[in-house]
């Protein structure tokens, strides 16, 4: 390199290459392009093309979009192009097209018609969208939807991930003393461990991955010295942490960034001025995110969070200890996107080790005796102590019942990134071992050793329950027969995915034990070529990539609702087969259940009036649906059509008929089409309606048993939080003007003082106006609804939702950023020269 650029230099005018002689910088850069930089370059960059070719080079989107026309009606009432319906890569993954895309996309359709999108009107009667962590808006990497499609914006926020947080491991693990090759192999491995592949098409957990080691690193330096500069990177970088998506793992990060600080702030001076320095950085780094960490306390602290089980009860809170097992393989348990996983829950909150290539680095690195690794003792407890959290016992029951930012409710197998990352920084000291000393011969083979043991076990066992013999293995190993015990093909599928992973430990263990050369050149190759295979290998079995056509296509059934709903709601049978949770958000159609981890509790707890006549918060869930149709609070949602599937002898077909049983006589036949029926409700009240009266009650178990009655009639009576005791309406009529998302507009005629009753979520930041004039924060109708004061008369009634947590917010974060920045120029200012100072 360095001769190449002396060439192009020589090429140049002669006053200009003396000046670019004279350049130190120049200089610098000519000494710094050796091979073995280019390479650290070169490598991830490589490595991102392969994983990521079929959308580079072929257009494919890194969406599972596959999963609505391939599983799902009314799409899968069509082909789509294909010979049979949709062949869908990886069914796993349905949060992604489901809900995640639906938000950050719906979120900058928003803001590219100025709206600021505080509110999400297409599920759930209406639901904060920009107060959701999950919704990831303030994410930097966002900016690129406002300059490329929609779907090119999210597949190459996907694709800067792995390549952000290679750089952020990378500069961590330089830190700890470690050469180059092995830090970059350290941080390719966590880049692309178990842990980010399963969690990369979802945009926002890999995001607060990238920061953790960058937050390791900052308190590490603040430790060893009062560098200004990591108090500012250490408050930016959680601050960049917490509005990437996903606060669970910022709460593991924070508690072990704290520990590492402590643990590296031993023997060292002015300690008391270190921890100020590290707890006051921490403490900016919250406030520098108070645009999005004040509104999404405000949803926490009104959902459903602290209740929800689903974890629990989906067997994905804790890791089963039989899932250790893939810690050596990591698809023993088979693999999704091949749709033979058979292990317990779901495939993703249990992935955690790191390519088999580091496996055998990082068991060589327990068994040296060179002190490569600073803090190791550190990293052992803290692998230990992530193992115990994320394992059902009694401990990790006990602080996972804390009700802070919903714990209770998410899996504690999430903290398990913890295990790729220190089982990364192994892999690294070991690879760095090999480099630079020459390990003994029976050290090297203990991977091989270990390996070969398992897998000949596995092989004795299969065999052993075989009648067929050697042959018969050989047939199914080799897929040329199957199995008809589901043990025995469970078995088989474990084997084989046990095969490379082996394979691989075996040729590493060959090619260390014949390069015995100083520069280690064949060990080097041969890692790379590894890292390659099995990283690849792996991002191809678990991510999908489908064509763009697929994303969200138009079918007979959406096109019907979106000529006839109006500012009206749809609502589906309730199964899992048609228009799964979210589905329809992005098409412009709205419904009134829907899935959110952040369901308010009072929109939770009317559907469970709904369905049941009584709230239980025991089975609060985010999965919201009705099942009792014939509820008269049905009509208070402004449900104007319901689809439904024609079923014949238990299965979905167009030759059948739908189940009307369930519905009531309000509810009539509109369309037919393919596999899905369309009915009508004319019993729908509407977007708002004057009630005849209104109680006035604050207590609301007394309105839960009222409202739950059979014989109740929501246009008759509604309770309102106020303060009168009873109010009659002589009559009134209303008519919804066509309004923007954070805004609800109508036309109200009554002949007497009343309330409004609006079919929307209530939510503090609703604020009424009459006429223009600003009246009053609104009341809540009924528990869940809203209800505002109108005079008789005609007036053009407005309802704004205009958060005080997000104006709160964005003071505290302004404020805090004048002051972050006013600091960081104080401290950067160079100082007087010496004339200056004599």
């Amino acid at each position: 390199m360095a001769v190449m650029a002396t060439c192009i230099l020589r090429s140049l005018p002669i006053s200009l290459r003396q000046n670019l002689m004279l350049s130190k910088i120049w200089r610098d850069l000519i000494k710094k392009l050796s091979t073995e930089n280019v390479l650290l370059l070169l490598l991830p960059f490589l490595l991102t093309v392969f994983v990521f070719r079929k959308y580079i080079f072929e257009g494919l989107l890194p969406i599972p979009a596959d999963i609505t026309p391939g599983l799902y009606f009314p799409w899968f009432d069509y082909k789509w192009g294909y010979a049979t319906p949709v062949p869908v890569q990886n069914p796993a993954i349905t949060d992604v097209i489901s809900i995640l895309y639906p938000w950050r996309v719906m979120a900058f359709r928003y803001l590219n018609q100025g709206i600021l999108p505080f509110w999400d009107p297409t599920i759930l009667l209406g639901t904060p969208l920009l107060a959701n962590f999950q919704t990831a808006f303030f994410n930097p990497v966002n900016i690129l939807f406002l300059f490329v499609k929609e779907f090119h914006a999210w597949s190459l926020g996907i694709i800067i991930q792995p390549l952000l947080l290679t750089f952020t491991s990378y500069l961590f693990l330089r830190n700890l003393n470690l050469m180059k090759m092995p830090s970059l192999f350290g941080a390719i491995l966590f880049a692309y461990s178990s842990y980010a592949i399963v969690w990369m098409e979802y945009n926002s957990i890999d995001y607060t991955l990238v920061y953790f080691p960058l937050i390791l690193l900052c308190v590490s330096k603040l430790a060893e010295e009062s560098g200004r500069k990591w108090f500012f990177v250490l408050s930016g970088a959680l601050a960049l942490q917490i509005i990437s998506g996903y606060p669970q793992n910022v709460i593991y990060t924070i508690l072990i960034s704290v520990f590492y600080f402590v643990v590296n702030l031993k023997g060292k001076r002015n300690k008391f001025q270190k921890i100020l320095f590290v707890l006051g950085s921490l403490l900016m780094g919250l406030l520098l995110s108070g645009v999005q960490l004040f509104p999404s306390l405000e949803l926490y602290s009104l959902s459903l969070r602290n209740l929800d089980k689903v974890a629990l009860a989906g067997n994905v809170k804790y890791l089963p200890l039989k899932h250790l097992m893939t810690f050596p393989y990591p698809d023993y348990f088979g693999n999704p996107g091949r749709w033979n996983y058979f292990g317990v829950g779901s495939y993703d909150n249990f992935a955690f080790t790191i390519s088999s290539v580091g496996i055998f680095f990082a068991i060589l690195s327990f068994f040296v005796k060179n002190k490569v690794l600073k803090n190791k003792s550190f990293f052992i407890f803290l692998i230990l102590g992530a193992l115990i959290f994320s394992t059902k016992n009694p401990i990790s029951q006990m602080i996972s019942n804390t009700s802070f930012l919903g714990i209770v409710s998410g899996s504690n197998a999430r903290v398990l990134f913890v295990v790729s990352f220190v089982l990364s920084l192994f892999a690294a000291s070991g690879l760095q071992v090999v480099l630079k000393w020459k390990p003994k011969v029976t050290t090297l083979l203990i991977p091989a050793l270990l390996s070969s043991t398992i897998f000949l076990l596995h092989l004795i066992y299969l065999n052993y329950n075989l009648d067929g013999g050697v042959d018969q293995l050989f047939n199914l190993i080799a897929n040329r027969m199957t199995a008809q015990e589901q043990n025995i093909a469970n078995l088989v599928v474990s084997i084989r995915n046990m095969i490379l992973p082996t394979l691989v430990v075996f040729v590493l263990t060959l090619f260390v034990l014949i390069d015995r050369s100083k520069k280690k050149l064949l060990t080097i190759v041969c890692v790379i070529a590894c890292l390659f295979v099995t990283v690849i290998s792996a991002s191809d079995k678990y991510l999908p990539f489908v064509k763009k056509e697929l994303l969200y296509p138009q079918t007979e059934v959406t096109d019907f609702l979106l000529k006839n709903l109006g500012d009206s709601r749809f609502e589906k049978e309730n199964n899992n087969l048609i228009f799964p949770s979210n589905s329809w958000s992005l098409y412009g159609l709205s419904a009134s259940t829907g899935q959110n981890a952040s369901t308010l509790l009072s929109i939770s707890r009317y559907f469970s009036l709904i369905n049941y006549g009584q709230v239980n918060d025991a089975i609060a869930t985010r999965y919201n649906s009705i099942i009792n149709f014939k509820s008269p609070l049905v009509n208070t949602l402004n449900i104007s059509y319901y689809t439904g599937l024609n079923w014949l002898n238990d299965s979905p077909d167009a030759n059948g008929t739908t189940k009307t049983l369930y519905l009531p006589v309000s509810f009539s036949e509109m369309s037919n089409i393919g596999t899905v029926r369309i009915f009508k409700n004319a019993g729908n009240i509407g977007p708002a309606w004057f009630p005849e009266i209104i109680k006035c009650e604050k207590n609301e178990e007394i309105v839960f048993r009222e409202i739950a009655s059979e014989f109740y009639n929501p246009k008759e009576i509604v309770y309102v939080d106020c303060s009168e005791d009873v109010y009659q309406n002589e009559g009134g009529s209303v008519n919804r003007v066509p309004s923007q998302s954070n805004k609800l507009v109508f036309n109200t005629e009554s002949e007497s003082d009343g309330y409004l009753v609006v079919s929307a979520a209530f939510y503090p930041g609703w604020t009424s106006y009459v006429d223009g004039q600003k009246i009053q924060n609104v009341n809540k109708a009924n528990t869940a609804l809203i209800a505002l004061p109108v005079a008789k008369g005609s007036h053009l009634v407005e309802l704004k939702y205009e958060p005080f947590s997000f104006k709160f917010g964005v003071y505290v974060s302004l404020t805090t950023l004048i002051i972050w920045v006013g600091i960081l120029l104080k401290q950067t200012k160079p100082g007087p020269t010496r004339s200056t100072r004599l």
